[in-house]
Parts: C-alpha cells; sequence; structure tokens
C-alpha cells in the first residue's frame, strides 16, 4: 500500500552568501566567503502503520499498529523533512604567471537533515526507528563533510631554452631538461558519518534498531585502525521494547587523502606537430583510502568496527600523444 499526505507541498530552497574578495598581489586573489542553506517539505517516506515497540516478543505486531485492520506497513509519502547547511569557503587563486598558476580551496561546513534522499522507490536512504518521533533522526547528513582542501596547480619547469634556468642550453641538454610541465589535483577531506545500527532487534517492531550510548566513553577507541574503528564500549544492547538511543550518523568515517600528479614534456616535430610524453600518478602516495559503505557499524556483529573494502591503490600511466 501507498499513501499521499493530503497536505503535500512543493519542497523550497532558500540561499544565501556573503563574499570578500581581495588581490594579494603577485596575480593573486583570495576570497572567503559564507554560504548557508535552508531546505523546507522535503520529500520523505515514512511507515503509516508501524506497530509500537513491545518488550514481549510474543506480543503480536498487528494489534499495535495504528490502523491494525490493515495488517501491514505501508508508505506514507510527504513533503515532512528539513535540512540546513553552513559553511566557511575560502579560496585563494594565482592566474597564470611566470609559468605557475594554482587554485587552492579549503570549506569548513556542517549539514544536518532528518533524511539524505528519498527514493520513489517508497523508500527512504537511510533507515528510521519509529515513524511517530521522526525527530530522533535529525542528524548529520550523510554527505556531511566537515573538512575539504583542493590543491590544483599547473607548473612550468623553469629549464631550457626561454626559462630562467639553462636558457641558453645546447640542443641536446635542452632536449632532455626542457618543455616539462608539472600538474596536479590534491584532495584531502574528513569522512562521512555514518549510523550505528543494533543486531539483536529487541524493539519487536519495524523500525531500524540502535544500540545504547554509553555516557562518558569516546566513539574511538585508543588504538583506533581499520580493523578496529569503532569503540564498542561506547555502546550497550537496547532495552528489549525500545529502539537504542545512539543517534542517526554519529560515527564519524576515515579521512581521504588523494594525490593525481602528472609529468608532461613536448617533444616538437615539426612547426604544426608534436609528440607528448605522458606521466600520471594517481594516489601518488599510495594512502590507503576506506570506503566509508565498507564499515560495518553493525553492533553485535563479529565484524562490527571494521572496514572490508577500500578505494584504488597508487596507479601510475605512461603514454606517449601525438599531436598535430
Amino acid at each position: 500500500l501507498f499513501s499521499l499526505d493530503p497536505h503535500f507541498k512543493n519542497p523550497n530552497f532558500n540561499h544565501w552568501n556573503l563574499s570578500v574578495q581581495q588581490d594579494v598581489g603577485w596575480n593573486t586573489v583570495l576570497e572567503v566567503a559564507y554560504a548557508g542553506s535552508k531546505g523546507t517539505h522535503l520529500y520523505e517516506f515514512r511507515n503509516a502503520n508501524q506497530p509500537a515497540p513491545s518488550a514481549d516478543p510474543n506480543s503480536d505486531q498487528n494489534l499495535r499498529r495504528p490502523n491494525p485492520l490493515l495488517q501491514t506497513d505501508w508508505s506514507l509519502w510527504c513533503s515532512c523533512g528539513s535540512s540546513t547547511y553552513h559553511s566557511l569557503q575560502s579560496k585563494l587563486e594565482k592566474r597564470f604567471s611566470n609559468g605557475l598558476s594554482f587554485l587552492t580551496s579549503y570549506t569548513f561546513s556542517k549539514a544536518i537533515d532528518s533524511q539524505s534522499n528519498a527514493s520513489l522507490g517508497f523508500t527512504n536512504g537511510g533507515g528510521e526507528r519509529y515513524a511517530a518521533h521522526p525527530e530522533w533522526e535529525k542528524g548529520l547528513a550523510d554527505f556531511d563533510v566537515r573538512h575539504r582542501v583542493v590543491l590544483s596547480y599547473s607548473y612550468e619547469l623553469p629549464f631550457g631554452h626561454g626559462k630562467r634556468y639553462a636558457s641558453s642550453a645546447p640542443r641536446a641538454a635542452n632536449l632532455l631538461i626542457g618543455g616539462w610541465e608539472l600538474q596536479g589535483v590534491n584532495s584531502f577531506q574528513t569522512g562521512t558519518p555514518r549510523t550505528v545500527t543494533s543486531a539483536n532487534g529487541v524493539s519487536n517492531s519495524d523500525g531500524e534498531d540502535r544500540p545504547d550510548r554509553v555516557k562518558g566513553v569516546s566513539l574511538q577507541p585508543s588504538n583506533q585502525g581499520p580493523n578496529n574503528w569503532i569503540n564498542p564500549d561506547a555502546f550497550t544492547d537496547q532495552a528489549p521494547g525500545t529502539f537504542g538511543n545512539a543517534g542517526r550518523n554519529i560515527v564519524a568515517t576515515a579521512h581521504l587523502i588523494n594525490v593525481d600528479t602528472s609529468l608532461f614534456k613536448d617533444f616538437a616535430l615539426t612547426e604544426r606537430s608534436r609528440l607528448q610524453f605522458r606521466a600520471e600518478f594517481f594516489n601518488l602516495l599510495n594512502h590507503p583510502n576506506f570506503r566509508s559503505n565498507s564499515l560495518n557499524t553493525n553492533f553485535g556483529s563479529a565484524s562490527f568496527g571494521q572496514y572490508s573494502a577500500s578505494r584504488a591503490a597508487r596507479q601510475i600511466q605512461l603514454a606517449l600523444k601525438l599531436i598535430f
């Protein structure tokens, strides 16, 4: 069954921003901005006939539904969600001069909502505990990234004919040291949040069970690593007939570091053609970037707090390119 909220409305967003730019010399501009947004009447799907929790495992779920005559769940499509986003955005850009250009950006932000997406397959992107208390799900958005730094650059190495160094080098030497260009895109960011669920299912309902938080115990273990990312001592099994009080998206996943660098060199063949050598390095540092969706967040399972997959390791690509 499927139902539509009789007070259904179109979603709307309000955006606002304020920025300041300053020329700092050397063909370089600094920009600092605040940007925010607020979403209202966002689409969500809720279980309109979810049974109330019960500590009695033998209790008939259908008798605990809002409408016990319809002995099943049904999706309610409503425009009842909301979201907020606040960010500090900074950018330092150097226009191309003296063989160098770069763009560096840093974003410090926080995104909050109750559901981060709603599929027209009549489901939310994430679970919820109890449809009667949707306010329990307000927390960090699934895509929240607190810190992100990106540096992109292009640099013509100052060697060889027409450059600062070795400008009068013999032709053979210039063929070796001249015409090199370095390019790269480097990104560094904190991980996205995840929700800890419970494996015991003692709510005796259709919602997502979660454990209880242990007050005063850090979510991060002292020896944090890919096989021990979440501190199991920070959680305990919830009481029967409850959904647990661990909030949505309270665990931060591993940060990401990605350094992609390319080295180019052109060899002139004729006035209208050249041969380009390209050496490209992806994840140059070979940093292990663990996939956030591979982190086991099911409290009570044997592999709780362990990662099972990571992004690509270092890759090196060499190529020759004929340009004519």
